[in-house]
């Protein structure tokens, strides 16, 4: 997967895997978010990805004609699902714009820059999935 980003709030999500029939080079998936996009980052957890926004777009409408969101994700780290582009969650950065982001080495946390504020913030997105110990039961030695 890949995701490319525009200032005027315009998400593509590409798969670019040849092999596979769900490829769709040539036709991306599209999202009009409505706020600029500061960053983009895909879950090694599970299908989703996060984009990060700094003030919204003003501008009319892209010349693609998508629907933009009911709701404003100006200032806010957005959760959406892939390959259904699926919105979600939405948590909102105090009516602070986000300029820069990086996701932590485990994947977990989100670190902010709000230049507004002179500060980074930090922010939970996704936890590590926890490991399933196995318990034997009566039927494991009944199979020996």
């Amino acid at each position: 997967m890949l995701a490319s980003a525009e200032r005027k709030g315009i998400l593509r999500l590409w798969n670019i895997e040849p092999s596979n029939p769900m490829a769709n080079e040539l036709v991306p998936g599209i999202l009009d978010l409505g706020a600029t996009i500061t960053g983009v980052h895909f879950s090694p957890h599970c299908k989703e990805f996060v984009t990060t926004h700094g003030a919204p777009v003003t501008d009319l409408p892209s010349s693609e004609s998508l629907p933009r969101p009911k709701f404003s994700l100006a200032n806010s780290v957005a959760v959406h699902s892939f390959p259904s582009l699926r919105h979600v969650n939405t948590v909102p950065v105090l009516n602070k714009a986000i300029r820069n982001c990086v996701l932590n080495a485990q994947g977990t946390k989100m670190i902010l820059e709000v230049p507004d504020e002179n500060k980074l913030g930090i922010c939970d997105i996704w936890s590590k999935r926890k490991e399933l110990r196995r318990h034997w039961s009566f039927l494991d030695s009944a199979l020996r």
